[in-house]
Order: C-alpha cells, then structure tokens, then sequence
C-alpha cells in the first residue's frame, strides 16, 4: 500500500511510492501521467540513495506527502521490515548477514531530469514517520519512529536540530508507551511548525530560536473524542491524525 505518499506535482504528473516489506527490496516510487494514462516506474528508493550494497534493512517506505518547492518534489523514507513485540509493531531485527536498518532519509526528487537527491540521514536507526515542509524557508521537518524525536533541518545552511518529544514514543513499553503524532503542520505566515502530543497538548516550534513549546489556552483534550489513556498502545489518543494550514483562513484544520 501507500501511506500518504501519493501527491499531484505542478507538471500535472501523480507521483506515489509502493511500500515494501521484504528485506531485499526497497520501496518503489512512480509517477503516473493522466494524459497518457502511463506509468513510469522512477526508482526503488533504497538504491536511489546508494544503500543497497550495504545489505541492510531497506528504506521500505514512505509515510510522507509529497511538497513541491524549487522545481523539486520533496518527501522522506521510512522502515517497512518490522517484528512483533507484545503485540506492538517494533523495528525488524536483521537476519544473518544483513545490517540494522540506517534510518529514514529527507529526499528530493527533481521534475525536470528526475533525478533523486539525498538530502540528509537526520536520525540513525529511526525512520522518518511525518514531514511537513516551509517553503518560504526551505525548512524540512520531520518526526521519526518509534521513538518520536522532532527534527528540524535548514537546508541552505545545513543547520539539524532534534529534540524528543514522545518520551520512548513506541519503543517504550507500558507507562513509558507514547503513540508518536502522525502530521506536522507549517504556518507560512511566521514558519511557526504545529504538532500534538499523546496526552492532547499542542506543541509549536519556533525556528528562530530553536524552541519547543507547549500551547497555552487549549488541548486536544475534547469530550467528543472520547477518554483515552496516553500510555495504551491501541490508539492514536488525542493525536490530530491528518492535519493542514488553511491559508485564508490562517487556522490548522484537523482530523482526530
């Protein structure tokens, strides 16, 4: 399937990435043309990025949407190999003779040549789960699994910043269990970066200064959603799951 990764570009061409869980083979992206009714198959994104001869768990998808800025689609990738442990999806533990998975990569594909530039490993041995991207300030964003780490990276000045904001995110095991947030969203107005935590506060980051902080005056915390407990690994709490910026209206719309 895909997770998110399906996004239609300004040349009116719909790229999409295919997961894969295979420890041979990575995620596969494409590009579907409706004039034509062709599709291209663009690359298989663990050797895109020159991983393949490393034998290691493969880049085996993307939970991202796509952004278009600079003539570039822009989208990360993330781990598909996993194993069960108490239930609970867990990274894959490498057979004999392959290495543990990298982690999850910031990509850009290019619209004109097609050509895919690997932008920066933010984390190693974490995929990245949600992206979001300031245009205005060619600023990515990303927040990685399973232990839920806020990745922040300039790319003109090639500046990373990272900081946990899920405890052990889902990695972490009864009372240390936090589900991680699933969609981050950029305001263009200030670049000011949105995200929601487990237990219904509303985190913002601030670019200018580097800083995390909780929103004051609101939660996610609604009657209407329900009781959830933060540390139950059966649900997405009080987690915005999808979320965007609406740019007339300067709000986030959101969906629980």
């Amino acid at each position: 399937p895909s997770y998110n990764a399906i996004s239609v570009a300004s040349n009116g061409k719909i790229y999409y990435v295919l997961s894969s869980a295979s420890i041979d083979t990575g995620a596969q992206l494409y590009c579907f043309d409706p004039k034509t009714s062709e599709i291209s198959h663009m690359a298989d994104l663990t050797c895109a990025i020159g991983e393949r001869s490393l034998r290691a768990i493969p880049q085996g998808k993307s939970h991202v949407r796509f952004t278009e800025a600079n003539g570039k689609l822009y989208f990360a990738t993330h781990v598909s190999y996993y194993r069960s442990e108490d239930g609970l999806e867990a990274l894959g533990v490498p057979p004999p003779e392959y290495a543990a998975y990298p982690g999850g990569h910031f990509l850009a594909l290019d619209l004109s040549t097609h050509c895919i530039e690997d932008i920066i490993l933010p984390v190693s041995g974490q995929g990245i789960l949600a992206m979001a991207m300031d245009v205005c300030r060619n600023r990515l964003y990303g927040i990685t699994w399973p232990n839920g780490v806020f990745v922040a990276y300039d790319i003109d000045s090639g500046s990373l910043s990272t900081a946990p904001v899920s405890g052990k995110g889902e990695a972490g095991r009864a009372a240390d269990y936090r589900v991680v947030c699933r969609a981050l969203v950029v305001s263009p107005e200030d670049g000011t970066v949105y995200l929601t935590l487990s237990d219904g506060r509303i985190v913002r980051y601030h670019h200018d200064r580097d800083a995390l902080e909780v929103v004051r005056g609101d939660t996610m915390r609604k009657d209407y959603f329900g009781s959830y407990d933060p540390t139950s690994p059966w649900n997405m709490a009080y987690h915005w799951r999808q979320a965007i910026w609406h740019p007339a209206e300067k709000v986030v719309y959101g969906v629980h």
